[in-house]
């Protein structure tokens, strides 16, 4: 993330992939809890082609600001870090 940062991106995206339904819809929802949002569905079909080249496969593509996600995960991070609340 902050690689990207650091090139100028401001959104990570990210695919939530469809292998099996029940572990996508655990990934959405766990993303979603994460902060990011849902973008739309790629699919199977002709027109998500391009996008499944990049991605690699089928599923839910989301996305989140790059500035929010390192405030968040930095929090929990650094919370988590041993020997930082001391």
């Amino acid at each position: 993330i902050l690689y990207g940062r650091e090139k100028g991106c401001t959104v990570a995206e990210f695919l939530a992939i469809d292998d099996e339904a029940f572990q996508h819809k655990r990934l959405v929802r766990f993303f979603q809890r994460a902060g990011f949002r849902k973008i739309r569905y790629v699919g199977d079909d002709m027109a998500n082609i391009p996008d499944r080249l990049v991605w690699g496969g089928c599923g839910t593509l989301m996305n989140r600001g790059i500035e929010d996600l390192l405030q968040v995960w930095s929090k929990i991070l650094f919370k988590s870090e041993p020997g930082m609340n001391e």
